[in-house]
């Protein structure tokens, strides 16, 4: 269940922009995609690793990119 108060529908301005990389601030949600041309930054949530959330989560130490 999304939360509207913290979501954006922005996926046609990214579709349809000439934009390489999307950065972004805090994200709950591990993600790695691409909208049309458009990487969208990678986010591999960590979370509290004496509550195991970084196996719930997905983290990917092996992901990352270079600015």
């Amino acid at each position: 269940l999304n939360n509207m108060a913290f979501v954006g529908k922005y996926g046609d301005l990214i579709a349809n922009s000439r934009i390489d990389t999307w950065i972004y601030g805090h994200s709950d949600t591990s993600i790695d995609i691409v909208i049309s041309r458009t990487r969208i930054i990678i986010c591999t949530q960590m979370g509290y690793v004496f509550e195991d959330e970084h196996l719930m989560n997905g983290f990917d130490p092996a992901k990352f990119i270079e600015i």
